[in-house]
């Protein structure tokens, strides 16, 4: 693992090199991987704020191989805020249905930290995939409008938290329609007017908000909310179209 600009600082490098290390070596979990994904993957982790998102794939999901994985992970230091997502190796593509849009998100954007690829071979349905995103964007769509009948002023976290969740299904939904998806999440935004024919201005706002904590006043919270309201009613419209 190369740590650069943006990726995981080195005392986490440290920990989470660490925690695959005693994973590998303990025969009650039969370790197939472990990888880093999300921003740790993309080079866009922040100090302080970014979670450190590990998927762990176990040989097996009985009970002694869950307790050297809770054992594992409580020795992680605290700092490294280290968020599992275990899924034993019988169950990896049978939930590919189930987790496909986080599933061929990871599967593109991972850095191997212990034992071998454990989604090398994952198949994704493209059927599933199309699905979920709509489900997703939908969500969103859903949880914006009660965000903004129910609350006197508009919390800039939950919106935040709302984009940040979008992301992952929007770039599924520009990869369905063919289009070419960068890495780097600036970068993205740029290709969606292309893409979708949409001003990503909403999300670059948020998105930015949720790495610098930079927050805005609250009329430019309420556009905010309503931009981000026609921005996933068109996104929906969309995908919706793809049958």
């Amino acid at each position: 693992m190369v740590v650069h600009e943006g990726a995981i600082s080195k005392a986490v490098d440290a920990a989470v090199r660490a925690l695959g290390q005693r994973l590998a070596g303990d025969p009650a979990v039969g370790l197939v991987g472990v990888a880093l994904y999300g921003s740790a993957a993309r080079g866009e982790w922040v100090p302080g704020i970014s979670d450190t998102n590990v998927l762990i794939v176990p040989g097996r999901g009985d009970e002694p191989a869950l307790g050297a994985i809770a054992a594992a992970l409580a020795a992680a230091p605290l700092s490294a805020r280290v968020t599992p997502f275990v899924l034993p190796a019988e169950e990896l593509q049978q939930s590919a249905d189930t987790f496909c849009v986080k599933l061929d998100d990871i599967q593109r954007h991972h850095v191997l930290v212990a034992g071998r690829d454990p989604l090398a071979g994952l198949v994704i349905d493209p059927t599933h995939l199309r699905f979920l995103v709509e489900f997703s964007l939908r969500d969103a769509a859903l949880r914006l409008r009660l965000l903004r009948l129910r609350a006197a002023e508009i919390d800039e976290r939950l919106m935040v938290r709302l984009v940040v969740g979008t992301l992952t299904p929007l770039r599924c939904l520009c990869r369905l329609l063919g289009a070419a998806v960068p890495t780097a999440t600036s970068a993205f935004f740029d290709v969606i007017p292309g893409v979708l024919g949409l001003d990503p201005a909403p999300l670059r706002a948020l998105w930015t908000t949720s790495h610098r904590g930079i927050g805005h006043a609250r009329p430019e919270r309420e556009a905010l909310a309503r931009e981000l309201a026609e921005f996933f009613k068109a996104a929906v419209q969309t995908v919706d179209r793809l049958g």
